[in-house]
């Protein structure tokens, strides 16, 4: 004989077996979906490191070619005080230097005492260093008489280590150079004078070069915002080179001490006749030395 469950018991079980069913079946499409979910996560982690790394090298090979286009950059140096006297340096030989170290932004002392090897042409040069060193102090060109006098412009062609001889003070007039004196041009071959000074002429007469020189010097020392001492001693300076620099000094305000000691300045012509009309016009000057005044005009 069969049991026969009553017909409630019956749809309740079968309700159970349906909920069954149906509980495993979305199961299974939850695990489907948790799966295709991950797979989708992972493809879209991998796409995005890939995208990143594709900008990193695209940004690597735009940093190298950047830096490949550039020019390096300049070297900074650190030198406060460069001492030169003796060396026997030339006129190019220090354009050269000074060119080449035109980014110094430290130098605050420039010595070239005793250097006979240096004509008036390198004052264009110092007045260079003047107008773009802003940090320089002190400039010493002490026991310079070459460097200051006309006599003295033209090089002997025969001497390749550029020892100055002297003319004949009775053939200056006659004399003409045997070659082109050096301007303070680049050696290269260009007219540009040292960091934008004005053009250089090409001068033949030694006298009209020192001259110039002379006047681009004074010049750039009128202007000047950072030299606070200038040593020219020894240097063959005469009463109107004297004139000229005080006129020089009445409109710098940085010069405190000048140095002029044993130079041919008359005591009558240079000194008595100039600096008590300039004196009260030198605010900036503190100290200056004039030993060994002359008491004539010397040849």
């Amino acid at each position: 004989s069969l049991l026969m469950l009553p017909p409630e018991e019956e749809e309740e079980e079968q309700q159970e077996e349906e909920e069954q069913k149906n509980n495993e079946t979305k199961a299974a499409e939850e695990k489907e979906k948790e799966e295709k979910d991950s797979k989708g996560k992972d493809n879209d982690e991998e796409e995005e490191a890939d995208s990143e790394e594709g900008k990193e090298e695209s940004k690597g090979q735009k940093e190298q070619e950047e830096s490949s286009s550039k020019t390096p950059p300049t070297p900074t140096v650190f030198l406060r005080h460069l001492d030169l006297g003796g060396c026997r340096i030339t006129d190019k030989g220090l354009w050269r230097l000074v060119n080449g170290l035109h980014h110094m932004k430290t130098l605050e002392k420039l010595s070239l005492p005793g250097t006979p090897t240096l004509t008036p042409i390198s004052l264009l040069t110092m007045a260079s260093v003047m107008q773009n060193t802003k940090s320089l102090q002190l400039l010493d060109l002490t026991n310079n008489k070459s460097l200051f006098a006309a006599s003295l412009l033209e090089r002997n062609d025969e001497n390749e280590d550029d020892v100055m001889f002297q003319m004949h003070p009775n053939k200056r007039k006659q004399h003409q150079p045997r070659r082109q004196i050096y301007t303070g041009q680049d050696p290269t071959g260009s007219n540009s004078s040292p960091s934008g000074l004005t053009k250089t002429r090409d001068i033949q007469d030694p006298f009209l070069q020192r001259e110039h020189a002379m006047t681009t010097f004074m010049k750039t020392l009128q202007r000047n915002l950072t030299v606070t001492e200038l040593r020219l001693g020894h240097c063959g300076l005469v009463d109107l080179d004297f004139k000229f620099l005080l006129t020089a000094l009445q409109e710098n305000r940085k010069l405190a001490k000048l140095d002029l000691d044993f130079n041919h300045i008359t005591r009558k012509t240079g000194l008595e006749h100039n600096l008590p009309h300039q004196l009260p016009h030198l605010r900036a000057l503190a100290f200056l030395s004039m030993r060994g005044l002359q008491r004539k005009v010397t040849d």
